[in-house]
């Protein structure tokens, strides 16, 4: 199911990428494209877990392996959670037709 997933990955990022660019924003492809990835990313760090049992590996390899998966998750949650934060921040001082590319042009963050 996960290998299901890579192959739709990068034609949801290319779709995703181009009507981004015709459009200033982001369309269902984006959204598709972001729920695909953090869903089967997901998916993909418990079939580590799940290929560790499966090969019989010893539970001081197992623990930490599930140590530093979590650890890493929780991580790359916070990061999303926080570039969505940021996204939404910025997008209360967008303007009615005008891309969000050219609002974002020299404006440090």
């Amino acid at each position: 199911m996960v290998l299901v997933a890579l192959f739709f990955q990068p034609i949801l990022g290319v779709i995703h990428h181009a009507k981004y660019k015709k459009v200033g924003g982001r369309q269902i492809w984006s959204y598709l494209h972001l729920f695909n990835g953090r869903i089967f990313i997901t998916l993909g760090i418990a079939n580590g877990g799940l290929g560790l049992w499966m090969a019989g590996a010893s539970n001081k390899l197992k623990t930490a392996y599930i140590a530093v998966a979590v650890i890493m998750w929780v991580l790359w949650m916070l990061s999303a959670v926080w570039g969505e934060w940021r996204r939404w921040r910025t997008s209360k001082f967008a303007q009615p037709g005008v891309p969000r590319r050219k609002l974002d042009e020299g404006r440090a963050f």
